[in-house]
Order: structure tokens, then C-alpha cells, then sequence
């Protein structure tokens, strides 16, 4: 699924913002994550406890392909991102769900 346009300025506002953690490690030890996306293919240690984590804190989790992952954050090998803004946060967690219907 690529990104669309909408996801790609929403990330792009958080990032100039600094409203972004980047990677697992920074995402489960942040605290202040609001939305959480990350690649389909993270390792299964990985998956499960971002799944746990998230349940957790009732914070959304959305999974995305390697693919569109690089075209919002601009990096290479980027597996997680945690969206520090509510607002943006909530944002973005629609628009994937808008995309998922079409």
C-alpha cells in the first residue's frame, strides 16, 4: 500500500515539529507516544510486545510495509515510529484506516 499524500504530510508535520520517536527501543521507552506505526515484517519478539504495549496505554497501533514506512520518514531501514502529538497522531491513524477501505 503506498503512502498516501495525507500520511506523508501528517509524518511530515511531526517530524518538523519533533513530535516523532524513531525506532523500538525509543517507542516503548518514550511513554508519551500517542500513535504508534511499524512495518509489517518487525521480528515476532518485536511485534508482540509493541501489540502488549500499545493494548496497554489504549494507544494505536497501525502496521505499514516497508515501503510506504521510507516514503513518510524519509529514512532507510526505519522499522518503528511513535507520533508524540495527539492530534497528529489521531490524524494519521485515520487516514491509514481511510486507506485500508480503498
Amino acid at each position: 500500500m503506498p503512502a498516501s499524500s495525507k500520511l506523508i504530510a501528517y509524518i511530515g508535520f511531526s517530524i518538523k515539529a519533533r513530535k516523532i520517536v524513531y525506532g523500538y527501543d525509543n517507542v516503548m521507552t518514550s511513554g508519551r507516544v500517542c500513535m504508534v506505526l511499524a512495518v509489517e515484517n518487525i521480528n515476532r519478539t518485536a511485534k508482540n510486545e509493541l501489540t502488549a504495549y500499545c493494548q496497554e496505554r489504549n494507544v494505536p497501533l497501525d502496521w505499514c510495509d516497508e515501503e510506504t514506512m521510507q516514503q513518510c520518514v524519509h529514512r532507510v531501514g526505519c522499522k518503528c515510529i511513535g507520533l508524540t502529538d495527539a492530534s497528529l497522531g489521531r490524524a494519521a491513524h485515520q487516514e491509514l484506516i481511510r486507506m485500508r477501505r480503498e
